[in-house]
Order: structure tokens, then sequence, then C-alpha cells
């Protein structure tokens, strides 16, 4: 995202944590696993085939796009990577839903 907090200014903080509830939220419908440090999301998006990966991610990303332009945000391209999991670990790979199969 292009907009930043501040530092140590209180009220920022807050007025972050909401938008960022928004922004969780529609993650959460999406069916997306995300994690937020700061003013960064890690994306966590399961699929079983590199076909369907890319149809998720295209979507997630369209859908977070409008919530931004709404929200007053943008993404950041600069700083966004997609990073794909084969094979993953075995303490990772306990629920099938993490499985990428290509």
């Amino acid at each position: 995202m292009d907009r930043e907090c501040r530092q140590g200014f209180v009220q920022e903080r807050t007025l972050w944590n909401l938008v960022y509830d928004v922004v969780m939220r529609l993650l959460r419908l999406l069916g997306t696993l995300a994690y937020a440090y700061a003013d960064d999301i890690l994306l966590l998006i399961p699929a079983r085939f590199a076909g369907d990966l890319q149809g998720r991610i295209k979507v997630v990303i369209q859908q977070l796009v409008r919530e931004f332009v709404i929200l007053g945000l943008s993404l950041n391209n600069g700083k966004t990577e997609v990073i794909i999991f084969e094979n993953l670990p075995r303490w990772l790979t306990r629920d099938a839903r993490w499985m990428i199969k290509t």
C-alpha cells in the first residue's frame, strides 16, 4: 500500500487498524488466510493446481484493489511479490488445502 502512518501518532494507528479490519474481513470472505504487520499484508492463497492458483490470485488482487480505491489507498506494485510454494514442509501440509500441485 502506498499510504503510511506517521510514526508514533496514536490516533493514526487506530485509524489504520480500522482500515485494515475492513481489508482483513474482505480477505477472509475471499477464503484467503492473511497476516498483517504494520502496513504489510502476507496472503496465503491455497490451490491444488497452478492454473487455479493464478485465477485465485487474480480475483484476490482485483478485489483488494477495488477495496483500496474505496478506502483511498493503492497497492504498491513495487513492493508486491508472489512466491509459490511447492511440496511444502510436512508441518505445513497437514491441511490439504495448502498443497499446490503443478
